[in-house]
Formats: structure tokens, sequence, C-alpha cells
């Protein structure tokens, strides 16, 4: 017997500066991170771009005690965050949707 086989997705790319809904929460301590995608597999991509220096100064400290790496938590956290509230309220991806969100 074969093995069931999974619709692929076409990618999807997405920045949260861009979504109307960011922009109206921007300047109220609200973070998130530089791009995202969906990948044709369903895997969803977050990413920060950050300097090498600052990179490094993350990189030499234990995990979280740079302030550096508590921003990128926080990056982290309100991304999720904000993606877990599109997929509650649209009941899909917010990629599918991202010229609504």
């Amino acid at each position: 017997m074969a093995a069931p086989t999974r619709r692929r997705r076409q990618p999807t790319a997405f920045r949260f500066q861009d979504c109307p809904c960011y922009k109206r929460a921007s300047g109220t301590g609200l973070c998130e991170m530089d791009h995202g995608w969906l990948d044709a597999d369903g895997v969803l991509w977050l990413v920060e771009v950050v300097s090498k220096p600052m990179l490094a100064k993350v990189l030499a400290q234990p995990l979280g005690q740079a302030q550096e790496s508590q921003q990128l938590l926080a990056k982290v956290t309100h991304s999720l965050l904000m993606l877990g509230a599109a997929w509650a309220h649209h009941g899909s991806h917010l990629c599918a949707r991202s010229a609504r969100w």
C-alpha cells in the first residue's frame, strides 16, 4: 500500500510590518520578526536579520542573559502570538489572508 501524500501548498511569504493590524499596533511595544513564510510543506519559517556584532554578543553570553537575546525572545513570542491570533480569527493560516489581516 502506498503511503498517503500530503497536498503541497504554494509557498507564501509575508512581513508583519506590511500587515494592517501590525501597523495599527505599532508603537505599543509590539515586536516582530523581519521575514516569514510558509513553505510548500506547511512549515512556518520566521527570520530575524541581525548584525554580526549583535549575534556575537548574544552567542558570547549564557542563553537569555544578554539584553539582545531578551529582545529576540520578545520578537519570537510576539510573532507567534500574532500568528496564533490570526489563525484563531480567520480559521486558517495568516499567509492565506495576509492581504486582509
